[in-house]
Formats: structure tokens, C-alpha cells, sequence
């Protein structure tokens, strides 16, 4: 860690002299809107809410545009939670990146970027900043990027959790490689989680997650394909961690000279046959944008230990007035059986169908509108579940200035 502090002191001053910034910049503001009916219980009950995600940024660029500093304020609120109308004190508001990069450091293909940002990797199947969320991601750390005509590397050490004043060191880390060649349209990355903290003499974390992902044309176009792999390894205590995952789509235009596509994919991370044996089997997902995957309704975000593995299908269909409508169905069940209370077992969940359409450049605003019903297994949820209902609709705004000198 020391090492890391050490290098990005040396890199900023071997950068070139001390930028002097001009006084144009430009300003980013992003207001989004969205309400949801939420009746996701399967007892029949909902829950409405409404959400407000608000974002002020401002790009600073030096006046030879080899420095630069980006600064966005973000507020985000459920409507009522602050008590509307009232004298309370409000805690929303808050910096959702704040960083400096400085381009040409040492080599002109070189550039470090350090502070708050987001980081979207691939197809964000094990890092993304989520943005469907109303707070969305946003990490601290250093960031080295390096580019030429063949492809692009980063190294980054991202700081999630820092224990200020405790010695030794117990901070949690996720520090990386990611590499993009151009030619292949392929990725590769080496991730390790580490955490300091000790149980008995073993660390808390020492993971490490290895792949690749790529996303190709194919048949001059018409098709395409999309796939992540990953292998994690390492430790969680006394555990030993042996676990993987395989994300796969592939997809075609039916329509020759039309945008519509129609896909078919499948989600599949490892589970944990015995989790009392002294061996993590079950794919742990990092920091990744669930959203994306898995169903709209987000029943299965979060890492368990039987696994998990969707099957599903896409269709997007262009339509007149600039409409994309879409439809997603989804066939979920565990990668390892989970045992019923009459001791049989079964890896049943149930299945789910999204519906949403979207409508951009509604003024200067983009309208979104969805809805998802879930069907649940008999073994998952019981013989009394009724189906699982979500909506929303949501509104949002982005605006860009270019402020003169």
C-alpha cells in the first residue's frame, strides 16, 4: 500500500510543469425522476415510491488539455423521506466523483487519474458503477491508464475501506489489471479483494478473480455475441475459495437493414455444495451492476452460496415516433438444490417477464416506463405465493453548457 502512495507522488511530479486552468469549463447537469409500484412480497401487497437522483458537475481543463479536474455534487432522495415542507436538517447531498487525471505523464500514452470516480469494466459483470441505482457507485483510489493503436491497459488500487490510525494496517483494497485489445474486441483482468483484518492468523479476504470478456460481430454484423468468464481463488479466513462464473449471449438482427434484435443468454455462477466443508465454492459477484442482469425486479442480486443460473431470451424492437420496446423473459433456479421442508430438495425459483419502452429527446428529456411480473416455484415460495408485480415510470434530464471565457 505504501508502494501505491509512492508512485502516485512520483507520477504527478514528473507530469509537466503545474497547469494554469482556463476559465471556460463546462458544466453537466443530470436531474432524474422515477416512481415505482412495488409488489414484490408475493402476498399480495404493494408499496409506492418515488425517487429524485440530482447531479451537478463541472469539467475543468487546463489550457495545454493535459490536466484535468472533474467535480460532481450529487443529492438523491426517496420524496418524503426528508420530511417535505419541514425545517429538518437534510444529509442527502454528498460528492459522487471528484478527481484530477493528468494526461502524457512520462509517455504520451500514459495518464493517472486520482480521487472519486466511477469505474465501468467491460459489461460491468463484476465492476460497474451502477446507474440504475438512485445513488449509484463511485470508488476512491488511483488509476493508471495506458493506451496505444493495439489496445489499453489500467492499474488501479481502489481504496473501499481505510482504517485511519490502527497499526497495523487492516484497510480493505481491490487492486487490478484490465486490458483491452482493439483487433479482438476482447478483454482480459485480474482483480484481488484484500482485507486486512485478521480472524486467528488468516485474513478476512485474499481473493482474486481472473477472466476475460469479450463482445464480437458477427456474420458481417447481423449477429453478435457477448461473454464473461471468471475464475475466483484465494481465501476468506480458513476458507479456501475455488468458484466460477460464465455469462454468455448472442444475438441477431432478424431484420436485415433494421436495428431490432432478438437474443438468447445464459447467467451461471457456481454455488457451494457443503458450505460447512472449509471450501467457498459459491461465485461472489464483487462490485457489479446487478441491475443490468438477473430480472428487473432484482430478486437475485446478491451473492449466495447455492449459486445461481438464468436462462433468458431478449427481443428490442425499434418502433415509429423513436419508441425502443422491449421484452425480457427469464428462467431462474439455483446452481445447487436447496432442501423443502420435507426434506426433499429442488433448484427451482421461478420465472419472470419484463416489458419496457423508452422514448428519448421528449424535449430535452428521455421518458422510461416498465413493468415485471414473477412467477414463483411452488419449492421456492410455497403453494400460497401469488405472483410478484413491479412498475415504474421515470423521467430524465441531461443537460451540457460550455461556459465561455
Amino acid at each position: 500500500m505504501k508502494l501505491s502512495f509512492c508512485l502516485v507522488a512520483c507520477l504527478l511530479l514528473g507530469a509537466a510543469s503545474t497547469p494554469t486552468f482556463a476559465t471556460d469549463a463546462r458544466i453537466d447537469t443530470q436531474i432524474r425522476w422515477r416512481a415505482e409500484n412495488d409488489n414484490r412480497a408475493f402476498d399480495g401487497t404493494a408499496v409506492s415510491s418515488q425517487y429524485l437522483r440530482s447531479r451537478l458537475g463541472l469539467h475543468l481543463d487546463s489550457d495545454e488539455k493535459d490536466t484535468h479536474v472533474f467535480v460532481q455534487i450529487q443529492d438523491s432522495r426517496r420524496l418524503g423521506d426528508e420530511n417535505s415542507g419541514s425545517l429538518s436538517n437534510d444529509s442527502n447531498l454528498g460528492v459522487h466523483q471528484a478527481f484530477l487525471k493528468v494526461d502524457n505523464v512520462f509517455s504520451p500514452k500514459l495518464s493517472i487519474q486520482v480521487g472519486r470516480f466511477e469505474v465501468n469494466h467491460g459489461a460491468q459483470r463484476l465492476v460497474g458503477a451502477v446507474g440504475w441505482h438512485n445513488v449509484g457507485r463511485s470508488l476512491d483510489g488511483v488509476l493508471l491508464h495506458g493506451a496505444g493503436p493495439r489496445g489499453s491497459l489500467q492499474a488501479f488500487q481502489l481504496k473501499l475501506a481505510e482504517q485511519s490510525g490502527v497499526r497495523p494496517d487492516i484497510d480493505t483494497n481491490l487492486y487490478g489489471l484490465y486490458g483491452h485489445l482493439v483487433k479482438a474486441n476482447a478483454d482480459g483482468f485480474v482483480y484481488y479483494d484484500r482485507n486486512d483484518r485478521k480472524t486467528k492468523s488468516d485474513r478476512v479476504l485474499d481473493r482474486w478473480t481472473i477472466g476475460a470478456h469479450t463482445n464480437r460481430k458477427l456474420m458481417e454484423e447481423k449477429g453478435d455475441v457477448v461473454a464473461t468468464v471468471a475464475f475466483q481463488t484465494g481465501s476468506a479466513g480458513s476458507n479456501d475459495i475455488s468458484a466460477f462464473m460464465i455469462a454468455a449471449e448472442v444475438g441477431a438482427k432478424p431484420i436485415e437493414g433494421k436495428p431490432h434484435r432478438v437474443a438468447v443468454g445464459v447467467d451461471y455462477v457456481t454455488g457451494d455444495d457443503d458450505p460447512s466443508d472449509d471450501e467457498i465454492k459459491a461465485f461472489n459477484n464483487m462490485y457489479y451492476t446487478g441491475h443490468k442482469f438477473r430480472g428487473a425486479m432484482d430478486l437475485f442480486l446478491g451473492s449466495n452460496s447455492g449459486g445461481l443460473m438464468d436462462l433468458y431470451g431478449k427481443g428490442a424492437y425499434f418502433a415509429p415516433h423513436a419508441w425502443k420496446l422491449q421484452v425480457h423473459a427469464h428462467l431462474f433456479q439455483t446452481a445447487e438444490d436447496f432442501t423443502l421442508a420435507d426434506n426433499s430438495s429442488s433448484s427451482s425459483l421461478g420465472a419472470e417477464i419484463d416489458f419496457f419502452a423508452t422514448k428519448k429527446d421528449i424535449g430535452r428529456a428521455q421518458f422510461d416506463v416498465g413493468g415485471s411480473v414473477f412467477f414463483p416455484s411452488e419449492d421456492w415460495q410455497g403453494s400460497d405465493a401469488d405472483p410478484a408485480l413491479w412498475g415504474f415510470m421515470s423521467w430524465t434530464v441531461n443537460l451540457s453548457s460550455d461556459v465561455g471565457k
